[in-house]
């Protein structure tokens, strides 16, 4: 679940993301054998203190459902979780965050942790064109190409 992946990422190291390829069969004599997805580096990493504290309370509860999976981060229904929903659960926790330190009068704290996707969606609603790093959840609001110039230098490019 959320807080499964965001202390595995915490306490490996490694980017959110990562952590749904982690897999019970992934520990061997008391370390995490991973392999990052965008640098492709090999890691041991060993199961101690803290870390051990969570892949025991993962374990623990993946023994409640009833269908197991190998995966470490797993959904309210015992199945792997995907790059896809970590990222969606981790963007709704940071925005909960936000939003309670902005209720706390933290505001100076609140602002380097907004959801900044949502700032560029914000901005691109407007006629514009879409940037190549825009975030998919708000593609649906923007036109697909850059407008064309019909006139001047950009004429001739577009």
């Amino acid at each position: 679940m959320t807080r499964d992946a965001m202390d595995l990422a915490l306490l490996t190291g490694q980017r959110p993301g990562d952590t749904t390829a982690f897999r019970e069969t992934d520990i061997r004599d008391g370390h995490l054998e991973v392999k990052q997805g965008k640098t492709g580096k090999r890691l041991r990493i060993a199961v101690v203190g803290e870390l051990k504290t969570v892949v025991d309370r993962i374990a623990a509860r993946k023994a409640t459902f009833p269908v197991h999976s190998l995966a470490l981060v797993v959904n309210e229904h015992g199945q792997p979780l995907t790059y896809a929903g970590i990222r969606k659960r981790f963007e709704k926790a940071r925005k909960a965050a936000v939003g309670m330190l902005a209720k706390a009068g933290k505001v100076e704290e609140a602002e380097p942790r907004a959801d900044f996707s949502s700032a560029i969606c914000e901005l691109r609603r407007r006629p514009t064109w879409k940037a190549p790093n825009a975030p998919r959840s708000c593609w649906g609001t923007l036109p697909l190409r850059r407008p064309r110039a019909t006139s001047g230098a950009g004429a001739a490019i577009a």
